[in-house]
Formats: structure tokens, sequence, C-alpha cells
């Protein structure tokens, strides 16, 4: 038998879908770990999970009602798991389906903030607590750091006790191995599918569209600081804002850095600046990305992947930072991607200039090969 625990996310349903369609002969139960304040999940709708509330004696109850767990996958590490590990029996085996979010909720220790974004993160942390505006700035950061010391020693706790690490990217493994001398998981290839129903056809584009005469850019793919939209929005301040509008998808994430980029971009650009607030479905997120002309990634670390994916299959051109070991991945594995590096350098109409048909259709093929050799789900038991 097998354990999941999950959030309440937006592609939980079709991991369970796609799981079950793999993995027939293994029973599965699904616990959605609510927020305190919940008593339903927002997003997931399979018929098939129990929405609870994780502690102690929800764990325990767990226990006494299934008597033979053999695998429990923990989708994403939670504070809440430092619970159970110390009442997890040693033949159990732990599965890590790593989002990121795990180790780098700590963007100080984990260096994944530029310097306009380590600002805004001392800035909204003042904002927090208002006694911290009569203190030094660094005391600020050394006060920051400390929080997110604590949070890794309880992060490592947990994960010193995982089996697999579950993710697509070994680079990112390599990450978690640096920060954590004492995780000694094995590594296990596994992706959320992101092409879940998507038109993967052998289509290839032989004719260049006709260049619109405003592009749509799309900013990062949710409100966090680790996407450090403020140093793309400030570099395209000087170009004409006739050329261009902006799109910025805020649905999740941190809300207080939301109102800030919100009003920051809204100021600069008020006439061709759209923050996306709500969660959209994902056929109308996926008309969405077929809209635009290009994506801008510009975080250190791995996340926003299926953005990524999907908008390099549908022909778009796309900027990554340089440090970002998915960019990384991308350019080992022959994909035509483009650095912010290169970015922050370029004029308006370099910028805007999209992929050629060689480009897309290149990015296409390699992505079809992808799918076609994808075998994640089976990975799993």
């Amino acid at each position: 038998m097998n354990i999941h625990f999950m959030e309440d996310e937006k592609f939980i349903d079709d991991f369970i879908n796609q799981y079950s369609y793999t993995n027939k002969d293994v029973v599965n139960v699904y616990y959605i770990i609510l927020p305190k304040k919940s008593n339903k999940p927002k997003h997931v709708r399979n018929k098939e999970i129990i929405p609870i509330h994780l502690n102690i004696f929800t764990w325990h109850q767990i226990k006494k009602t299934h008597k033979h767990i053999e695998n429990i996958f923990l989708h994403n590490i939670k504070d809440q798991f430092f619970l159970i590990i110390p009442f997890l029996p040693k033949e159990v085996r732990l599965y890590w389906i790593f989002y990121g979010i795990e180790i780098y909720k700590n963007p100080l220790l984990m260096n994944i903030l530029d310097e306009n974004s380590k600002r805004i993160y001392l800035e909204l942390f003042r904002a927090r607590y208002k006694y911290l505006r009569l203190l030094p700035i660094n005391w600020t950061k050394r006060i920051l750091i400390n929080k997110e010391k604590i949070r890794k020693f309880i992060t490592g706790i947990i994960i010193n006790r995982v089996d697999y690490f579950c993710h697509w990217n070994r680079l990112d493994f390599e990450i978690v191995k640096q920060s954590f001398p004492d995780f000694k998981a094995i590594f296990l290839e596994f992706a959320y599918d992101a092409f879940n129903g998507l038109p993967v056809s052998n289509t290839t584009t032989d004719n260049p569209k006709p260049k619109p005469e405003q592009i749509t850019i799309m900013i990062g793919n949710c409100s966090r600081l680790s996407l450090n939209h403020l140093t793309i929005l400030e570099y395209l301040k000087q170009f004409d804002q006739s050329k261009f509008k902006i799109i910025c998808p805020l649905s999740y994430g941190d809300m207080d850095y939301k109102d800030f980029l919100k009003d920051y971009a809204q100021k600069i650009y008020p006439n061709n600046f759209l923050a996306l607030e709500e969660i959209l479905p994902f056929q109308e997120y996926y008309d969405l990305l077929s809209k635009i002309d290009l994506l801008i990634m510009n975080s250190y670390r791995t996340q926003g992947g299926g953005n990524i994916y999907i908008a390099l299959f549908m022909g778009k051109k796309v900027y990554m930072n340089p440090k970002n070991t998915y960019y990384i991945y991308l350019i080992n594995s022959g994909f035509f991607v483009h650095s912010t590096e290169k970015f922050l350098q370029s004029s308006l109409e370099e910028i805007l200039t999209p992929l050629n048909n060689q480009q897309v259709n290149h990015n296409r093929f390699l992505i079809r090969e992808y799918i076609k050799n994808e075998t994640g789900y089976q990975n799993l038991p």
C-alpha cells in the first residue's frame, strides 16, 4: 500500500489520473493536506482524495487505519512532516516528490535573489513587523537569516529520512546534497506530466508568422521573489512601451509581494501591464500561453517548468537566468533558449525578434522525443 501526502494544488488531479493509469495494481491512498482554516480543497476534484489537517493525532489515526503501509510519498515537504518522521517505521520507504520550494524558501541561504529582490525581501519583512523599522537594515537581514537556518534545520531532519528523491533534473539533486551533507537518498527520475492532454502531433512550422504590432511578454509564473521580476521590469522601461505589453501571473505565492509588484509595475506601465490574480482552468491558461510571444523566467532556481516546456513547444522565445539548473539542463539537451544575461544587454528589436522556423521545429522535436521516452510514472512503485 502507498500513502500520498499532497497539497491542494491544481495539478494533483492529473497526477492521480496518470499514476492510476500506469500503476493499476497498486493500492493508493491520497491525503490532501489542508490549511488550518480550510475544510475542503479548492483545486483538487478527484473523488479518491481524503482531506486532512495533518498533525500528530491524524497521523496516528492514519497508521491505525492502514496496517500495511509500504511506501509513503511526500509531494512537497511540509513542516508538519517533522511530527511524523520520528514515528515512521524503518521498513516504510519514503519518496520525496521534489517541488523546489522546500529548500528555496530560504532565499538568502540559497542565494537565489538578485540585488533588487533582496532589497524587496527585506522591505516586505520590515513592513510586516513594524518594530523592525527602528532597527538597522543589517539587523533585519540577520533576523531573516536566523529564521531561515531554523527552517533549514527542520527540513534537514525530515529529508534525511528520505529514501528516494523523485525529480527530473539531477542538477537539483546535486544542489540538495550540497546543502544537506547528510542527505543520502537515491535519485529517481520523475516529473508531473505537463503535456497530459496537449496536442503534440508532428506538425512543423514552415511559414513565418507576421510580426504583430504589439508583442506580448509574460514575466514569471507566480508572485515569488525568486523570479526577480523587478530587474526585468526596470530594464524594459527604457524602451518604447507601445511596442509591447506585459502579463504577470500572480495568482499564488507571496501575496504581499504580489501587491507590491502590481502597484510598482502599474505605475511604470500604466497602459500595458496586466496582473493575472486568479488561478485559471488549465485549458484557459494553455490558451493564454498560446497568445504570448515571449516568456521571461529570471529565477536562479528551477520553477515554472511546465510553463517553459509548453512555451517552447508552442514556438515561443524563452529567456531564462543562466544560473538556473533548468536553463543548463535545456542547453545541454540542445534546446534553443536565451539567457536573461543576454536580455539585459539587448536592444528592444533583438529582444522582440522571434525564433526562426528551424529553431521552433527543433525545440518541438526535442519535446516530442522527451514525451515519447518519458517513463517517470512507471518509475514510481
